[in-house]
């Protein structure tokens, strides 16, 4: 699915890389086995029979500790909000992953309409390609302990 206010390039290697090794992890959490969309910024990262899954990963610099964070909310792009709003409408799972690599905890929530009531959207000015955002509060936001 791309969107017309974002430009349609591949993901970062960071992300690439743990998509891989987060992969038996993330099919764990949801309970079905997983196949990779493709390298579009504007798809969902995997694909199982009942759902769809996105994964965020954080580098070292960022963690959901830090106040800026913590006030505004995790970023998920808002085209994969609208995604899932209406993957949901037509009977799937949505499940949204943040990594924060600095402290390598896993977090999960599964989209429903009622977490993003309320919830900001904006095109942030240090956003690097100016994609508008939503801005997801950490109550949300469910660790998953990674074994």
């Amino acid at each position: 699915m791309k969107s017309l206010s974002h430009p349609f390039h591949k993901l970062s290697p960071l992300g690439l890389y743990y998509e891989k090794v987060l992969h038996p992890t993330l099919e764990r959490v949801v309970g079905e086995s997983l196949t990779k969309t493709s390298d579009c910024m504007d798809q969902m990262d995997f694909e199982g029979k009942t759902c769809f899954v996105e994964v965020k990963s954080r580098g070292d610099q960022y963690h959901y500790s830090q106040w800026f964070i913590k006030k505004d909310g995790w970023v998920l792009p808002t085209c994969k909000i609208t995604r899932a709003k209406q993957e949901v409408a037509a009977g799937k799972r949505v499940f949204f992953f943040y990594f924060w690599r600095a402290d390598k905890s896993l977090w999960v929530w599964e989209y429903t309409e009622g977490g993003v009531l309320g919830c900001r959207e904006e095109y942030p000015q240090w956003h690097h390609d100016q994609q508008k955002q939503t801005f997801i509060p950490e109550q949300n936001w469910k660790r998953v302990f990674i074994s």
